[in-house]
């Protein structure tokens, strides 16, 4: 990384410029511009979540959590008890865990078959950083809690909806052309 105060060229990750001690920590970190970068970098979830999220208890039968799944056109069903989420059934659990085996989906619970103490997000928390958590952890979905208690979910296909939004509509605003 070259110092912008000196000019000297110093090892990548280094904290200081080894020549005038100019402080390099944070010039690697990305920093939002504007327009779609910003919102990418700043927006809430919480504005952002367009999808309502599917609920069930703990002690329903995996058959009705996939009825509802398919009836809320979700591709999971997140599980609550007491008001507190506990853990999200999705359906690549139905593939993984039930297809072609003897198990009756009558019979088994949901509980049995979910995540536990899924990945979640605060409807505070950057669309960026939800994101990151998405990819790092390969999954469509992610929870926004307030406190525990489920308040939404945000997919991907949410974000790609409102990112193609933004996009377009800033497009639009300052006159670019395709």
């Amino acid at each position: 990384m070259t110092c912008p105060r000196c000019g000297e060229e110093n090892l990548e990750g280094i904290d200081r410029c080894s020549n005038c001690m100019e402080p390099l920590r944070d010039r690697d970190v990305p920093q939002p511009g504007a327009g779609l970068q910003r919102l990418i970098m700043e927006e809430p979830v919480g504005a952002i979540s367009r999808s309502e999220p599917v609920v069930v208890a703990p002690h329903t039968t995996v058959a009705e959590a996939v009825r509802r799944m398919r009836e809320g056109r979700s591709g999971c069903v997140f599980v609550v008890e007491d008001d507190l989420l506990i853990g999200v059934f999705t359906e690549r659990d139905v593939l993984m865990k039930f297809a072609g085996t003897d198990k009756n989906l009558d019979e088994s619970k949901v509980s049995d078959a979910m995540t536990r103490s899924p990945e979640k997000v605060e409807a505070t928390i950057s669309l960026r950083f939800a994101l990151n958590k998405m990819s790092v952890g390969g999954f469509r979905h992610i929870p926004i809690t307030d406190q525990g208690r489920l308040a939404g979910i945000v997919t991907a296909k949410d974000a790609l909806k409102f990112i193609a939004r933004e996009a377009l509509y800033k497009g639009e605003s300052q006159g670019t052309e395709d």
